[in-house]
């Protein structure tokens, strides 16, 4: 049986979502409930992100709680690899873009065309304005 990943679950969501003093926690564990009864589809990151959220978490926290964090998305969360193909996509979309979105956020932005969904969990206001995508934060 073939899972269709539906929701793209963005670092700034993570980071609130574990984060008790992030200023979006209350919203992001709100749509956690969403998002674990499927409402969404499956939820799914990228190795990009996984790799986002230990840079984040060690630099803002310790690597002690990024272990923590990562030990349980590795657990819970099904992570998709970013191949060459995805790469070159993610590439060619961030030398064209007139965004300020990183590299990682491009990424995105292709795993998403690439897997048929439009949805992605996120705070991250430089995803506002993109066209046929579907920001979930409420």
């Amino acid at each position: 049986m073939e899972i269709k990943l539906a929701i793209l679950l963005d670092t700034s969501f993570i980071i609130a979502l574990y984060n008790i003093n992030d200023v979006h926690h209350k919203k992001a564990r709100e749509l956690w409930e969403k998002i674990e009864k499927e409402k969404y589809g499956k939820a799914f990151i990228s190795d990009y992100i996984f790799d986002e959220l230990i840079a984040v978490t060690s630099r803002k926290i310790n690597k002690e709680r990024a272990i923590i964090l990562c030990e349980q998305i590795l657990k819970s969360i099904p992570i998709v690899n970013i191949d060459r193909h995805m790469f070159d996509e993610s590439w060619n979309f961030f030398k064209e873009t007139k965004t300020n979105l990183n590299f990682t956020d491009c990424t995105n932005l292709v795993l998403l065309s690439l897997l048929g969904s439009n949805k992605l969990a996120t705070f991250d206001k430089g995803f506002n304005g993109i066209k046929d995508l579907e920001i979930v934060n409420v």
